[in-house]
């Protein structure tokens, strides 16, 4: 009877443990490095300005305008997109990403309607250029980012 007992316990130790283990599998998961996908377009962005301030200030101020036309509505979706993780919190990250998204997009219209209607002296080119450019940006840097990830959970 004693035996039965101890392999019961032993039984429902075991249970416990792969419990735990299963909850630290999925409170371990990783975010991704979304964060530096700002970063690295806000470092190129001031390269790019300080080289265009040799040839002018509007086209400086153009490109610096660009970039930031581009980098402020990202940083708003990736900070709304990814407070949540796990499968657990499902509708919260779809709600996250809902949010983010919309933000985003009216951050960018109304980021254009501002500079269009106040900034007088301005190069349409080059505003558009560098936000092309910061949009290839932060495409590429967010595939690296999804295959480094998806390497290193991968190997875990």
């Amino acid at each position: 009877m004693t035996g039965e007992r101890s392999s019961k316990n032993g039984g429902t130790t075991q249970a416990k443990s792969q419990s735990v283990q299963i909850k630290a599998a999925m409170t371990s998961i990783k975010k991704p490095s979304v964060y530096r996908v700002a970063l690295i377009q806000a470092c190129i962005l001031a390269i790019l300005c300080a080289a265009l301030a040799l040839v002018g200030k509007t086209e400086a101020f153009s490109a610096f305008l660009g970039g930031l036309l581009c980098l402020i509505p990202q940083a708003y979706f990736t900070v709304y997109a990814w407070q949540y993780t796990g499968s657990r919190s499902s509708q919260l990250v779809a709600r996250g990403f809902y949010r983010g998204e919309v933000g985003k997009f009216v951050l960018t219209l109304v980021g254009f309607a501002i500079v269009f209607s106040r900034v007088e002296t301005l190069e349409p080119l080059i505003l558009f250029g560098v936000y092309g450019l910061m949009l290839v940006v932060q495409w590429v840097v967010n595939a690296s980012l999804i295959r480094a990830h998806q390497q290193g959970s991968n190997q875990s």
